[in-house]
């Protein structure tokens, strides 16, 4: 079989989806109806994983699959683990610290059933619209710390730093890469509010006026730089939401319920259409 190795973090991975509907599964699919040769797409996606740790994963496991290419799915969350390896020795855990974990432990095994995440996206978004709770923009880790937002406690200059490590991540993913023969893709995967200006996709009501950099186009600015291509999503998904806004398709949210990193299967299905176009 021919292979494509995907790599990326928990929006590659496919938080909340069944493993057949994230965008490597979808992309096998589309590639296996040719009739020619079988594909095998590899979702190597792993939750919270920066460049780095997915460097070091190339270098341990992937290169072993000997993929024909490599496709780095692209989310914002990376920006802030720039840098980051997952080689450090974990801290020691308090007792009060395990007690406080607790709760979240077992919303995670809940979240496995579909009812309770439908319970819980309908509960937060009630809570976003009436201001109850706020997302905290100044957050070293998670997607909004790409986006640099104009607001106390953010510096741009750190941020700014996690870029161009992360550039120089992209460089060494490209050259390891290179040395094998195997071409590298990144594909860039938006946060919701990115798609349309409608507050359905801005549900946690972030000041879009205060961004000061956008990460899909400092992503494209990168891999331009070092001659890697790059598959843009932001015009695929925004189309289809224009189109649903305009009502000649039927509503979807295109990202899982209450969330604005990680695409559901529609979502997931645009993202394997986009990277066809761009590896042919």
């Amino acid at each position: 079989r021919r292979r494509i190795l995907c790599l990326g973090d928990s929006a590659t991975f496919g938080v909340g989806l069944a493993a057949e509907e994230t965008y490597p599964k979808q992309l096998e699919r589309i590639l296996n109806r040719s009739g020619e040769t079988p594909w095998r797409v590899i979702n190597a996606g792993i939750q919270g994983a920066s460049v780095t740790e997915l460097l070091e994963f190339m270098n341990r496991q992937g290169l072993a699959f000997e993929p024909e290419s490599v496709v780095l799915g692209f989310s914002p969350t990376m920006v802030s683990g720039a840098g980051q390896s997952s080689s450090s020795p974990p801290s020691k855990e308090t007792m009060a610290q395990r007690l406080r974990r607790a709760p979240l432990r077992v919303h995670v095994r809940l979240y496995s059933s579909y009812l309770y995440v439908l319970g819980d996206a309908a509960l937060r978004r009630c809570l976003y619209r009436w201001g109850v709770i706020r997302d905290r923009m100044d957050h070293p880790r998670g997607a909004l710390f790409a986006y640099a937002f104009d607001l106390p406690g953010i510096q741009k200059e750190e941020v700014e730093k996690a870029y161009e490590k992360m550039g120089e991540e992209l460089s060494t993913l490209k050259n390891l890469l290179e040395e094998k023969r195997i071409p590298l893709v990144v594909l860039g995967i938006p946060s919701r509010f990115q798609i349309s200006d409608s507050p359905q996709d801005n549900e946690r009501g972030y000041d879009l006026a205060k961004i000061r950099i956008e990460p899909i186009d400092r992503a494209k600015g990168l891999c331009e730089k070092f001659g890697i291509p790059f598959a843009d999503l932001r015009p695929a998904l925004q189309g289809v939401r224009k189109r649903m806004l305009h009502r000649e398709l039927p509503w979807d949210d295109l990202y899982i319920p209450a969330d604005y990193a990680h695409l559901n299967r529609r979502g997931m299905e645009e993202a394997s259409k986009e990277l066809i176009i761009k590896m042919q």
